[in-house]
């Protein structure tokens, strides 16, 4: 749990930042969140039903998995395809991807040269090692 908050906070604080330092002429980011698509990870956790809190725990684990760091950049290892495989609808997975990008425009936005160990940093009290 304390991983992904982490990871969730490090994306979320990069997404920020990013947005903060983009120029105003630059393209907006046409990425939204599916309307009318209930997303588990902001539903409080009080509020979960048995099943959100068993997907929510289905995608950390597998984000735990397959985040990787390639020449500075986090990369996600597994196919659209795996990750819809596993239960995980495809909503979750363009999230992914396009938080992985904003991400990775940020690191060399700023010349971010260490995205292995900040990544190490987010799994050391994890169950789940790198």
């Amino acid at each position: 749990m304390k991983t992904i908050v982490r990871l969730s906070i490090l994306l979320l604080a990069m997404s920020f930042a990013l947005c903060s330092c983009s120029d105003s002429t630059q393209e907006e980011s046409k990425f939204q969140l599916e309307e009318g698509y209930e997303y588990v990870h902001l539903i409080p956790d009080s509020l979960r039903t048995p099943e959100q809190q068993e997907l929510l725990l289905l995608i950390r684990e597998t984000v735990d998995n397959n985040l990787k760091v390639k020449d500075n950049h986090l990369t996600f290892s597994l196919s659209e395809a795996d990750f819809i495989n596993k239960g995980i609808p495809k909503q979750y997975y363009d999230l992914l991807q396009h938080n992985l990008k904003e991400t990775n425009d940020f690191v060399d936005s700023v010349g971010l040269t260490n995205m292995d160990s900040i990544l190490r940093e987010s799994y050391k009290d994890s169950r789940v090692n790198k």
